[in-house]
């Protein structure tokens, strides 16, 4: 996971040019920031990964005495970040594609000159291409993983451009949560209240 966060981290820092990089280091050398930075990302995807394993434990214990008086037969329902720890490789790589997606589709949105452009953010790239590289793994192995993730990261990009050019907000930088249910649910749901609106008023 280091090696492959490291390398991720590299990719996106030469991107935004050496002067930055060397604006950012503060005087260290840029090689040594790059690899710190890498090796920070890597330890707080793990730090995340214990954790949600630790809550789920606890959690699942603690609400067994509920359930065994109050709920029968009840399973308690957790954050999508609990299937991480089952298989983190896979969530790795589910991050990795998903953000290959996503500037695969930015790409796209700057060949055909949209007047929206998308920033990926780690949020939804993690949070989303984590859990689906997980079941993805589950059902068909790496290869699956890949290909779901990596069309997960275009849903999200065009789902965002979707939402942001129904509700107006094209015309200045505004913020969206790009997670997958606001790039796919909330733009069919306005789409759907403008139908209504047109048809019936």
């Amino acid at each position: 996971t280091a090696i492959v966060m490291t390398l991720f981290v590299v990719g996106f820092l030469l991107a935004t040019g050496i002067d930055y990089i060397q604006l950012m280091a503060k005087g260290k050398p840029c090689y040594i920031y790059i690899i710190n930075l890498g090796l920070q990302f890597s330890m707080y995807m793990v730090t995340l990964l214990q954790c949600v394993r630790m809550m789920v434990g606890e959690i699942n214990g603690s609400f067994k005495g509920w359930q065994d008086r109050f709920i029968p037969n009840a399973i308690p329902a957790v954050d999508v970040a609990a299937l991480l720890p089952f298989s983190p490789n896979a969530a790795t790589l589910g991050f990795v594609f998903c953000t290959f997606g996503t500037i695969f589709s930015m790409g796209i949105l700057l060949l055909i000159h949209s007047p929206i452009m998308v920033l990926p953010g780690f949020v939804p790239l993690f949070f989303s291409g984590g859990p689906i590289g997980v079941l993805a793994n589950r059902m068909g192995g790496s290869r699956s993983v890949i290909i779901c993730t990596f069309r997960l990261g275009i849903i999200l990009t065009f789902g965002t451009v979707w939402a942001i050019a129904l509700i107006r907000l094209a015309t200045e930088g505004v913020c969206w949560t790009g997670i997958f249910d606001c790039a796919t649910l909330w733009p069919t749901i306005c789409d759907l209240r403008k139908f209504i609106a047109s048809t019936f008023s």
